[in-house]
């Protein structure tokens, strides 16, 4: 059995018996933390100006994975035309 599995039985069962803390709020808790922590560099900004940026971000990714593809094409055919 996966260590999280029983970690997280173990967790239930001592919530169960009040001897630990809630562990579906302690989950809650932690996913808030990581989700502020992903848009602390938003701060001060309005919605449609965090809507820009992530979609700006999202169009750099693609230009680099084209970018990536461009440059493995080129690879592919410098190596199939050296042979």
């Amino acid at each position: 059995m996966d260590n999280s599995v029983k970690q997280s039985f173990l967790d239930g069962f001592l919530y169960f018996f009040g001897v630990g803390d809630n562990p579906i709020e302690r989950h809650y808790q932690e996913i808030v933390r990581k989700r502020k922590e992903r848009y602390a560099r938003y701060d001060g900004l309005s919605g449609w100006e965090i809507d820009a940026s992530r979609l700006r971000e999202d169009w750099e990714r693609v230009g680099m994975d084209i970018q990536n593809v461009i440059g493995q094409y080129e690879h592919e055919t410098a190596k199939t035309a050296a042979s």
